[in-house]
């Protein structure tokens, strides 16, 4: 059976004297701002506002977007969103957008919490489970640690629609006001702010694996961000047969089986890094040769093809 694709975020852990052990225990700054040196596509959403209103992310392409995840149940956010409340005004006069995420929302019952915040006039969204997941899958692929979110959590995406810095916790105004006239617009203004010191700058090339992050995404079933970032990998590298074959299989988990095709043909025409790729392929291509001659349903398509998928990391 496929993992769930249920990825949870987690609250901040508390501890008490009695049952923890100081010596084994982690410890970790409250506020944590990191700058990356390689931006990440930010995955997009649809999620209904406070209104009923739906809002996504691309639609805010163009722009620097403050995308702030919250609980109710956290301190201090309330603080954060009367913040929020006198300064977002301002900010889009500047073309900074600031959309907030309420997690509470993909609970069972949030309704009073949502009626308490139908005052502000900045945009609120009702999380879902999946929105949810499919950013805390991304936030622990991005850190060795690979740990949940916690809340409250912020990403700062710049106009092309990556994400550029990470906020653990509560941010003074200042510092989001700071980043937002400062989103760095090459490389080095980039390494700049993410490099703690110059020695590697012109001497080290980085990247990020996005081959890697399809994969992930793919295992837990979410083929329409899998399929971004194996269009991401094949931009890096466009002789990529895993890229490819992880794009056709994500386009035959979406039913797009022409596009599927079209892709497992090209993967048999190159080199493969992985011994399982070419064979998988050949699978996958005779698969849609049945789909085409024979109707079969959605959960065949499923069951069949995420078996064969490799697993790179």
């Amino acid at each position: 059976m496929p993992p769930s694709r249920i990825e949870p975020f987690a609250k901040s852990p508390s501890f008490s004297g009695a049952d923890s052990n100081p010596s084994a225990t982690e410890s970790f700054p409250q506020q944590v701002q990191t700058w990356l040196l390689v931006p990440v596509p930010a995955p997009d959403f649809s999620l209904n506002d406070l209104a009923e209103h739906s809002e996504t992310l691309s639609a805010r392409r163009g722009k620097t977007v403050l995308l702030h995840f919250w609980s109710a149940s956290v301190a201090g956010t309330e603080k954060d969103l009367d913040n929020f409340e006198g300064l977002h005004k301002g900010w889009a006069q500047k073309g900074w957008q600031l959309l907030t995420i309420n997690v509470d929302s993909a609970q069972n019952d949030a309704s009073a919490a949502q009626a308490r915040h139908k005052t502000h006039s900045f945009p609120i969204l009702n999380g879902t489970q999946d929105v949810i997941a499919i950013y805390n899958l991304l936030y622990r692929q991005l850190f060795d640690r690979h740990r949940d979110m916690s809340m409250p959590l912020s990403f700062l995406i710049d106009p092309q629609g990556n994400i550029v810095k990470i906020y653990r916790n509560s941010v003074s105004m200042q510092q989001f006001e700071a980043d937002f006239r400062s989103t760095p617009q090459s490389d080095s203004e980039r390494f700049s702010k993410a490099l703690p010191f110059a020695g590697l700058r012109g001497s080290f090339d980085f990247a990020r694996n996005y081959l890697s992050l399809g994969f992930v995404f793919f295992e837990r079933g979410y083929f329409e961000q899998a399929e971004a970032f194996f269009q991401q990998a094949l931009k890096d590298d466009a002789q990529s047969a895993e890229a490819l074959y992880g794009l056709g299989s994500a386009y035959l988990q979406q039913q797009k089986t022409n596009d599927a095709r079209e892709c497992f043909q090209r993967v048999l025409e190159l080199p493969a890094s992985y011994p399982g790729t070419l064979p998988n392929a050949g699978n996958n291509l005779e698969f849609w040769l049945r789909v085409k001659a024979t109707p079969i349903s959605p959960s065949s398509i499923s069951s069949a093809r995420y078996k064969s998928i490799p697993i790179i990391r």
